[in-house]
């Protein structure tokens, strides 16, 4: 090999690729002066002589040291430029001996060879894109050779880049995640320091980058790691803000060059939008992945602050909306495939904070998510896309808002339903599992209205074909058991479900299940139907249940888990007895027996109350128990800005909320509620901590009885009825356990008690908190219904 590096070295020192350029250069011009001068036997044969001449040229630099290598590599590229930039190979279209072909095999091998690779310099790096480029947009047939040169020569501009290997051939392992961080770190901050030109232009220099970004955040690359280890990688790596900062600037810059070359204004090569495309398609899946699996709580907020608000106005452009109303896998344009990508990501990472963080819903509702979201379903060609914005539309439906845009239609909940049907299907194989769809449709039923809707529809044959153990896994059983738990919270949707037929007896086969979730969900759907009266039957009288230990409950949904321990220990420490269910034990069967038992004896509870509280079945079970066993409460409230309606405000009513959103408040408060508690604990009255200007609790009761003027009970119609018609009002209004309680009542009484349940909650639900047989939901009926005859 010596001898041959010494001759090659002679040849090089004596012009000899000086000598192949000229040649070169020669039998073109022959070529150009002929008609078929390709097709000339002589010109043919001088071409592939001196293609071979090259090719072996090649093959000995490959091997030499790398001094003569990188003279070699030099010499070779600028011939390259020159002889691939000749307008006749760039028109051409006859090329009988594939003599272009040849010379992009020369590139590649130079760009295959990392030694080499490093060799060429920046201002040669520009001309060999440029000329490839021209090549992809003049001759189809020579694009997948230029496509690989140049992707492969993108490893020339490695600044600040990990090491090729190492982003080729990433595998973690749990001591490795350390330097999984760093690496991820190192490769944002690079591309970051890019500039937007570059992205969007020579996307191929960076691609390996983004290749290497969405591997590490995609959870089964992590299959020799914790469970944990994926989702901790995505929370260091976008902890500071920067990556979505980045992504949002590369999207718009993106498509703004995609706009221009749509529409002519841009001359840019195709090659370059589809990559830039590809690389944007990845960095935006990587945060689709990060939503589904990291679960940290500052990082789902940070996603919503830095990154909602691009998402919901780009679901709105015609862009977006254009590919969406497609059916992609009929067009023939690549970019659309990418777009479509990047809008499934746009929605899936909305669903997954809507799922995983319900504290984002007040702020996407703000954002006008539920219109952007209904306006894609109206659009879209899939069904997917469909069934994905209806799942959106499920987390962000608002009890308290009276306009219709913030409830669900009736075509959209049929629409749910026949999806959970189609995903039972065995043969299907793409589209959401059952297990997703039913929890969307238990959201949805957590508005007491629409719980009949849900069963008219036809859920509930469903949900009982769930509960099949030998047809469904544990997550499908789950789902569907905490459907019916759900649903079973009102009267008559609960006398629905103990009459549909094998319901009871499929959760009573459950109800045993080796499952900890399936035996949780299940036991609530029972203690619901029909535990919780068994339960009341079978409990001692209010005076033995009631004991002297001066306990104290704290309800809450986990998401309040880190304020309620802090309160827990103020409690202790100030020497209370404290029941608090810290490892979430009260989900169902003899826990809820447990969680009932702690209610009875307890002297007081604190309700921690935010809209995730609201949408809790567990939570619902928890402090609807509370009111029918009349146990005193204080409402803590550990959500801003939240107002509570539904079930929930109206077990709430107008009583005073303890605010702990507030941080210019937030001793005070506390202060507050300590006196509070040892005032109602020991039935000595505290001194007022009131003493300075403003509330002293965030007022969060409801714009109608905070502004509306009280009526006089004589200008209700009703007054003027007689004690039957009062008894067959209250029976149409499927109010029959208040028959029972008052019997003597007339129109001016039901006049004044309507009044009150609208205007003075507190006095009313004290009154009716007297009343035997009247639980929570009568009292939201005839709320519902008085609030009717205040208007009429």
């Amino acid at each position: 090999m010596e001898m041959k590096e010494k001759a090659v070295q002679a040849l090089i020192k004596k012009g000899w690729m000086k000598f192949l350029m000229n040649s070169f250069l020669l039998v073109i011009d022959e070529v150009e002066k002929h008609q078929n001068g390709w097709e000339k036997e002589n010109n043919k044969t001088t071409i592939s002589n001196l293609t071979m001449g090259l090719m072996t040229l090649t093959f000995i630099m490959k091997r030499c040291a790398a001094e003569t290598a990188t003279e070699i590599c030099n010499a070779m590229v600028a011939f390259l430029i020159q002889i691939l930039d000749h307008p006749v190979l760039l028109t051409a279209e006859a090329d009988p001996i594939n003599f272009r072909k040849k010379l992009l095999a020369v590139l590649d091998d130079i760009a295959k060879h990392e030694v080499l690779r490093k060799e060429i310099s920046s201002s040669q790096l520009e001309q060999i894109e440029t000329v490839l480029c021209k090549y992809i947009e003049s001759l189809s047939s020579l694009s997948s050779d230029c496509q690989r040169a140049l992707y492969l020569l993108g490893d020339v501009d490695v600044v600040n880049r990990l090491p090729s290997q190492k982003l080729l051939n990433f595998a973690p392992t749990t001591e490795s995640i350390e330097s999984g961080v760093a690496d991820c770190q190192k490769t944002v901050r690079r591309l970051n320091s890019i500039s937007m030109e570059t992205h969007v232009w020579k996307p191929w220099r960076v691609y390996l980058d983004f290749s290497y970004m969405v591997t590490m955040m995609s959870p089964s690359n992590f299959t020799k790691c914790s469970p944990t280890a994926c989702g901790d990688i995505y929370a260091a790596v976008v902890r500071d803000g920067v990556w979505y900062e980045f992504v949002t600037a590369l999207y718009l810059h993106v498509i703004d060059a995609l706009k221009k070359f749509n529409d002519g204004s841009l001359k840019i090569s195709s090659l370059a939008i589809r990559g830039a495309l590809t690389n944007l398609y990845y960095a935006i899946v990587g945060i689709h992945n990060g939503t589904d699996f990291c679960k940290d709580v500052q990082i789902l907020q940070l996603t919503v602050d830095h990154f909602s608000e691009i998402i919901i106005e780009q679901l709105k452009s015609p862009v977006l909306l254009d590919v969406l109303a497609k059916d992609v896998s009929e067009t023939s344009k690549e970019n659309n495939n990418f777009l479509f990508g990047v809008s499934i990501s746009f929605l899936t990472i909305i669903h997954n904070l809507t799922f995983y963080f319900e504290p984002c819903i007040p702020t996407l509702r703000e954002k006008k998510m539920m219109s952007v979201a209904r306006n894609v379903r109206e659009i879209a060609y899939t069904s997917f896309i469909k069934t994905e914005c209806l799942l959106i539309i499920a987390y962000l439906i608002d009890e308290g808002d009276s306009k219709d845009v913030m409830k669900i239609t009736d075509n959209e909940l049929s629409f749910l339903i026949k999806e959970v049907g189609l995903s039972m299907e065995l043969e299907r194989k793409s589209g959401y599992h059952p297990e997703e769809l039913i929890e969307g449709l238990t959201r949805i039923a957590g508005i007491d209205h629409n719980k009949l809707k849900v069963i008219e529809q036809g859920a509930l044959p469903l949900l009982v074909r769930s509960l099949d153990a030998d047809k469904y896994n544990t997550d499908h059983q789950t789902a569907a058991a905490k459907a019916i738990w759900n649903l079973a919270f009102t009267d008559e949707s609960r006398q629905k479900i103990i009459e549909e037929e094998g319901c009871l007896e499929a959760l009573h086969k459950l109800q045993n299940s080796e499952n900890h979730k399936v035996k949780n969900a299940v036991g609530g759907a029972l203690w619901q139907i029909e535990g919780k009266n068994k339960h009341k039957q079978n409990t001692v009288s209010e005076e033995l249940t009631r004991n002297d230990s001066k306990q104290i409950m704290l309800s809450y949904n986990k998401l309040a888990r880190s304020e309620v321990l802090k309160m827990k220990e103020r409690l202790a420490n100030l020497g209370y007895k404290v029941w608090i269910d810290v490892e979430q034990i009260t989900a169902g069967g003899s826990t809820l027996e447990a969680m009932s038992k702690a209610v009875e004896e307890s002297s007081l509870i604190l309700i921690f109350f935010s809209e995730a509280y609201k949408n809790s079945t567990n939570c619902r079970a928890e402090a609807e128990y509370v009111f029918e066993q009349r146990r005193p409460f204080l409402p803590v409230q550990v959500q801003p800005k939240y107002v509570p309606n539904g079930w929930l405000g109206i077990l709430l009513g107008t009583r005073y909320r303890y605010c702990l959103t507030k941080a210019d408040r937030y001793d005070l408060e506390v202060s507050s509620l300590l006196l509070k508690v040892q005032e109602l604990i020991t039935g000595v009255q505290q001194p007022s901590l009131d003493v300075i200007d403003g509330p002293l609790i965030e007022s969060t009761v409801e714009p109608l009885l905070a502004s509306a003027p009280p009526e006089k009970a004589v200008n209700l119609e009703c007054v003027s009825w007689t004690t039957q018609q009062v008894a067959e009002w209250l029976g149409t209004s499927d109010l029959s356990n208040f028959v029972k309680c008052v019997r003597e009542m007339n129109g001016e009484m039901l006049a004044e008690l309507a009044l009150l349940s609208q205007y003075h909650k507190d006095t009313f639900y004290s009154m009716l908190g007297q009343m035997q047989g009247v639980d929570i939901s009568d009292f939201l009926r005839f709320s519902c219904a008085a609030k009717k005859l205040c208007q009429q």
